[in-house]
C-alpha cells in the first residue's frame, strides 16, 4: 500500500466519491473538516477513514486476492403488544479495539439528536435518534461494486436525520449508493429492510414483517442469482443462531442480549471474541454492540451499547436525557 497519504489521495481521486459527498451530505463533510482541524490530521486521511466499505471494494479492485471482511449481525423485532427492538453486533478488525466511542450527536437545523456507535474520527457505524428511528447495517461481501455514490457511513448519518421510518426509507431509496449493503431500519411503528445490490434496491421485509434477522449474505432471491463464489458458511451459521433464538421468543432486553452474546457455533459465533495480540491486523472480532428499544416518547427510548464483545464487556444503558 506504501505511503498512507499518497494511497488515501489516490483512492479519493479514483473513486469519485468526494463529489457525491459534497452534493448529498455537505453538512457531514463540514463535520469531517472540523475533525481534521481539531485533531490536526490531514483532511484527506480523515475523509478516507470514513470510507471503510468503499476502501475494501477499491482494494479488491486493485488486488483480486483481497477478501472483503465479513462483519455484523443485525436483528429487529416488532411484536404486537411490545415495543419495537433493534440490535446489531459490529464486527471489525482487532485493530479497532480501544478506539470505540458512543457519540451523542446534537444535530443543527432541527434534525433529531442521535446516539451513534463509532470509532474515533469516524462519523458513525450504527445508531438511534431521539424520534425512535434506528439504523443497523450489514456488509454484503458477495456483491462487489464501487461506483460514484454516497458511502455507507454518510448514508447512516443521513438516515438518522430522518424523523420517521417512512421518511428514512424514502431517503434510502432516493440515494445513489456507492457500495452494496443491507440496511435495517426501525421505529416505533415497525421495521423495514433493504438490500442494495449492483443496480437495484430490494426490500426484504415489506410493511408487515414483524421480525428480521440478517448477517452477511444476500437474502433476496434476485440478488442471490448474481452472487460470487463467496463462502456463506460463517454468515449462515450466525443467521441460524439468531433465528433459532429469536423467531418465537418474546422480545425482552435479556433475550436480545443473550442472542447477541451467543456462541452457538464454536467456529462461527454471533459474538466474536478478540483474537489477541498476534492477529491485530487480519482477524475480525465484535468491536461493539447496540440494542435499542424504540418508543414514540424520547424519555422512554433506551439504548444499550457494548464497547467490545458484549459477552466480555457487557452493555451500558444510555438515554437521550442523560
Amino acid at each position: 500500500m506504501g505511503n498512507p497519504d499518497v494511497y488515501a489521495r489516490r483512492f479519493l481521486a479514483e473513486s469519485g466519491l468526494v463529489v457525491c459527498i459534497e452534493h448529498d451530505a455537505p453538512d457531514l463533510l463540514e463535520e469531517i473538516r472540523g475533525t481534521s482541524l481539531g485533531a490536526n490530521v490531514p483532511f484527506d486521511l480523515v475523509l478516507a477513514a470514513q470510507l471503510m466499505d468503499e476502501e475494501w471494494e477499491y482494494r479488491r479492485s486493485q488486488n483480486t486476492r483481497f477478501t472483503k471482511p465479513e462483519k455484523c449481525s443485525t436483528l429487529a423485532i416488532a411484536s404486537a403488544g411490545s415495543p419495537v427492538w433493534i440490535g446489531q453486533n459490529m464486527d471489525l478488525g482487532a485493530w479497532t479495539d480501544g478506539h470505540q466511542v458512543v457519540l451523542h450527536i446534537a444535530e443543527p437545523d432541527g434534525n433529531p439528536d442521535a446516539l451513534v456507535f463509532s470509532l474515533a474520527g469516524m462519523i458513525g457505524l450504527m445508531g438511534v435518534n431521539e424520534c425512535g428511528l434506528a439504523v443497523a447495517v450489514n456488509a454484503l461481501p458477495e456483491l462487489s461494486r464501487l461506483r460514484p455514490g454516497l458511502p455507507v457511513a454518510f448514508i447512516i448519518r443521513k438516515l438518522l436525520q430522518a424523523t420517521s421510518l417512512t421518511d428514512a426509507s424514502a431517503v434510502l431509496l432516493a440515494t445513489e449508493h456507492a457500495t452494496c449493503q443491507h440496511y435495517l431500519l426501525a421505529d416505533p411503528t415497525g421495521l423495514r429492510s433493504f438490500e442494495v445490490g449492483h443496480d437495484t434496491i430490494v426490500e426484504l421485509s415489506g410493511a408487515t414483517a414483524d421480525r428480521l434477522f440478517h448477517t452477511n449474505h444476500a437474502l433476496a432471491p434476485q440478488l442471490q442469482q448474481v452472487t460470487s463464489t463467496y463462502d456463506q458458511l460463517n454468515s449462515k451459521c450466525r443467521l441460524t443462531s439468531l433465528s433459532d433464538r429469536l423467531t418465537s421468543a418474546k422480545p425482552t432486553l435479556t433475550v436480545i442480549q443473550n442472542a447477541l452474546c451467543a456462541s452457538d457455533h464454536a467456529t462461527h459465533p454471533v459474538c466474536r471474541p478478540h483474537p489477541g495480540a498476534q492477529s491485530q491486523h487480519n482477524t475480525n472480532f465484535t468491536t461493539g454492540s447496540m440494542i435499542a428499544r424504540l418508543e414514540f416518547r424520547v424519555d422512554l427510548i433506551s439504548a444499550w451499547f457494548s464497547i467490545g464483545p458484549p459477552d466480555r464487556d457487557g452493555y451500558h444503558a444510555l438515554r437521550f436525557e442523560d
